[in-house]
Protein backbone atom coordinates (compact mmCIF):
# COMPACT_ATOMS: atom_id res chain seq x y z
CA UNK A 1 0.00 0.00 0.00
CA UNK A 2 1.01 3.07 -0.15
CA UNK A 3 -0.19 7.13 0.77
CA UNK A 4 -2.26 9.63 -1.39
CA UNK A 5 -2.76 12.97 0.45
CA UNK A 6 -2.49 12.49 4.14
CA UNK A 7 -4.33 9.54 4.97
CA UNK A 8 -5.80 7.80 1.96
CA UNK A 9 -3.75 4.48 1.29
CA UNK A 10 -3.69 2.86 -1.80
CA UNK A 11 -2.88 -0.54 -3.12
CA UNK A 12 0.83 -0.75 -4.68
CA UNK A 13 3.19 -3.55 -5.67
CA UNK A 14 6.67 -3.02 -4.02
CA UNK A 15 8.03 -2.71 -7.79
CA UNK A 16 6.10 0.18 -8.72
CA UNK A 17 6.77 1.76 -5.73
CA UNK A 18 11.04 0.97 -5.87
CA UNK A 19 10.03 3.02 -9.13
CA UNK A 20 8.73 5.60 -7.68
CA UNK A 21 10.95 6.00 -5.21
CA UNK A 22 13.89 5.97 -7.59
CA UNK A 23 11.64 8.70 -9.84
CA UNK A 24 11.01 11.18 -7.31
CA UNK A 25 15.06 11.49 -6.61
CA UNK A 26 15.32 12.17 -10.33
CA UNK A 27 12.88 15.11 -10.29
CA UNK A 28 14.07 16.66 -7.20
CA UNK A 29 17.03 17.20 -5.61
CA UNK A 30 16.02 18.00 -1.44
CA UNK A 31 14.23 14.22 -1.90
CA UNK A 32 18.00 13.03 -3.70
CA UNK A 33 20.27 14.64 -1.11
CA UNK A 34 17.73 13.28 1.55
CA UNK A 35 17.77 9.69 0.06
CA UNK A 36 21.66 9.68 -0.27
CA UNK A 37 22.25 11.06 3.29
CA UNK A 38 19.81 9.88 5.27
CA UNK A 39 17.95 6.95 3.42
CA UNK A 40 15.99 5.68 6.55
CA UNK A 41 14.80 9.56 6.90
CA UNK A 42 13.97 9.19 2.71
CA UNK A 43 12.02 5.89 3.73
CA UNK A 44 9.85 6.64 6.49
CA UNK A 45 8.55 10.21 5.21
CA UNK A 46 8.62 9.67 1.50
CA UNK A 47 7.74 12.01 -0.87
CA UNK A 48 4.99 15.22 -1.14
CA UNK A 49 2.72 13.02 1.56
CA UNK A 50 3.52 9.59 -0.23
CA UNK A 51 5.28 6.89 1.07
CA UNK A 52 6.97 3.85 -0.79
CA UNK A 53 6.15 0.75 0.75
CA UNK A 54 9.29 -1.60 -0.30
CA UNK A 55 9.69 -5.21 0.29
CA UNK A 56 12.37 -5.58 3.28
CA UNK A 57 15.04 -6.82 1.18
CA UNK A 58 14.85 -4.07 -1.10
CA UNK A 59 14.46 -1.52 2.09
CA UNK A 60 17.41 -3.25 4.01
CA UNK A 61 19.89 -2.94 0.45
CA UNK A 62 18.99 0.76 0.25
CA UNK A 63 19.56 1.53 3.79
CA UNK A 64 23.25 -0.80 3.59
CA UNK A 65 24.53 0.58 0.40
CA UNK A 66 25.81 4.45 1.22
CA UNK A 67 25.79 5.47 -1.81
CA UNK A 68 27.36 9.09 -3.10
CA UNK A 69 25.30 9.37 -6.56
CA UNK A 70 22.03 8.81 -7.43
CA UNK A 71 23.71 7.01 -10.23
CA UNK A 72 25.68 4.78 -7.98
CA UNK A 73 22.68 3.63 -6.23
CA UNK A 74 20.65 3.21 -9.51
CA UNK A 75 23.73 0.57 -10.57
CA UNK A 76 23.40 -1.35 -7.05
CA UNK A 77 19.91 -1.70 -7.36
CA UNK A 78 20.32 -2.74 -11.40
CA UNK A 79 22.83 -5.76 -10.36
CA UNK A 80 20.96 -6.99 -7.90
CA UNK A 81 17.87 -7.09 -9.95
CA UNK A 82 20.42 -8.60 -13.43
CA UNK A 83 21.38 -11.04 -10.92
CA UNK A 84 18.02 -12.12 -10.53
CA UNK A 85 18.68 -11.97 -6.55
CA UNK A 86 16.77 -10.69 -4.09
CA UNK A 87 18.15 -7.82 -2.52
CA UNK A 88 21.69 -9.39 -1.40
CA UNK A 89 24.75 -7.21 -0.96
CA UNK A 90 27.72 -9.03 -2.22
Amino acid sequence: MSVIGPHVPRRSNNHNDLSRLLSAAVINREFRNLLLSNPEDALTWGYKGQRFYLEKEERDLILSLQAKSLPDLALHLAKVRKRGQRAVIT
